[in-house]
């Protein structure tokens, strides 16, 4: 069985229609990243996902969210999509855009958490 480590980072969407940036480096103990699971405080249907790792595209800016979020009742395993991208400190950022209405708008968190090999 192999040994994995875990890294989040967390994004705060304060208001309907922006978009956050987020930048981070990898774990340094860790050799790849093999997966990664999103998760949102609230359902926001209306939202895109941009991932870059050391400079490589891996998501689009426009990527869906929706195609990304696993449903709360689904295995911890089998929330995570599949990458195989190396790790150790490499940089990662990408950018959430948020496309709700304000009307009714509040604020959300969305954790992105990598899946990393030893």
């Amino acid at each position: 069985m192999q040994d994995f480590l875990y890294q989040s980072i967390k994004i705060t969407v304060p208001s309907a229609g922006i978009a956050v940036k987020y930048e981070t480096e990898s774990l340094k103990l860790g050799k790849r990243i093999v997966g990664i699971a999103l998760v949102q405080s609230r359902l926001a249907l209306t939202a895109e996902l941009g991932l870059l790792i050391n400079g490589k595209e891996i998501f689009p800016d426009t990527m869906p969210v929706p195609l990304l979020v696993a449903l709360p009742f689904t295995e911890t395993e089998r929330r995570f999509i599949p990458l195989d991208e190396p790790a150790e400190g490499n940089k990662i950022t990408g950018l959430y855009t948020d496309l709700s209405p304000a009307l009714g708008f509040t604020a959300y968190e969305v954790n992105l958490t990598f899946k990393l090999t030893r």
